[in-house]
């Protein structure tokens, strides 16, 4: 064979480096689970801060406030820094709006997390954000608690 038969049996044009990923194929969603999740990890806290909101406004009593406490915290751990219920409440905004990017934070790894599995989607986040949640929720809970058991359960 001589070379120019060589030649022109090889392709002229260079594959394309990275094909488009196909709609809602594998890769589709393991990127939209990537891009959205942080975003999304906002829905728990979110859920969460506004039964703590409806506990404060239609609630009375002992047991609705340390339900809005607890619901609060886990919400906004931000305020367990700015040491609530028994700082200045003018912190308030403040820690809430610091609690965003924790839980924006959290939703990343949790996105990332479940993105290593060959077939991701919403479920996968959903299992790696719960546990982060779960946690992040203990040990809210925790602080409290032994908040109150070192001011002699005046908090609660």
């Amino acid at each position: 064979m001589s070379d120019q038969a060589i030649d022109s049996a090889q392709p002229t044009e260079a594959p394309a480096t990275q094909p488009t990923p196909e709609y809602r194929g594998l890769r589709w969603h393991r990127n939209r689970v990537r891009r959205l999740g942080p975003l999304y990890g906002l829905a728990l806290p979110g859920v969460t801060g506004l039964v703590a909101i409806a506990a404060l406004v239609f609630g009375q009593g002992r047991t609705t406030a340390v339900l809005a406490l607890l619901t609060g915290v886990v919400a906004a751990p931000g305020l367990l820094v700015v040491g609530a219920p028994i700082a200045d409440q003018g912190a308030y905004p403040l820690a809430i709006a610091g609690s965003v990017p924790f839980w924006l934070l959290l939703g990343w790894v949790a996105s990332r997390r479940a993105a290593r599995h060959p077939i991701t989607a919403w479920r996968e986040f959903w299992m790696e954000m719960g546990l982060l949640y779960v946690a992040v929720g203990i040990g809210a809970v925790a602080g409290v608690l032994i908040a109150a058991v070192r001011l002699g359960e005046r908090l609660l």
